[in-house]
């Protein structure tokens, strides 16, 4: 009624939503029963939700396939991905205890443009890790 036209789920690793409710999907892949991908399907599902769905800030470390696909099929939900690096070296990766690897990083971008070549992806570059070498930083 207001005439609002977007609006944006906000939060550091928006991706890890449900992580902590309980209960497992009874689907058989072990999910966690809520997942952010739930939560996007119930919002753009809502008849008062505004044309427009956008959300950052998405996490290697819980990003999933099944997200990409979630978009994918929901006419609302901008296709667009905030996703963050750390570093490019699976060895800094490790230290600093981020939970994925520059391989999976790719991955989630390889499939992204898979499913949606006209999605829009952004990044953060986090750079400078204490102790990282030229060649690691170079990654």
């Amino acid at each position: 009624e207001a005439g609002y036209q977007e609006v944006t789920l906000l939060g550091q690793n928006i991706d890890a939503y449900g992580r902590d409710l309980p209960g497992v999907a009874d689907d058989g892949s072990g999910r966690r029963l809520w997942t952010f991908s739930d939560l996007l399907r119930k919002v753009a599902s809502d008849p008062l939700c505004p044309p427009r769905v956008r959300f950052a800030t998405s996490h290697p470390r819980y990003f999933t396939r099944r997200l990409v696909d979630t978009i994918a099929e929901l006419p609302r939900v901008c296709r667009y991905f905030h996703i963050p690096f750390q570093s490019g070296d699976d060895e800094v990766l490790r230290r600093m205890a981020r939970g994925y690897t520059a391989q999976r990083y790719e991955d989630i971008l390889a499939y992204v443009r898979e499913k949606m070549p006209d999605c829009s992806i952004t990044a953060d570059a986090f750079v400078g890790f204490p102790g990282e070498t030229e060649e690691q930083f170079e990654r």
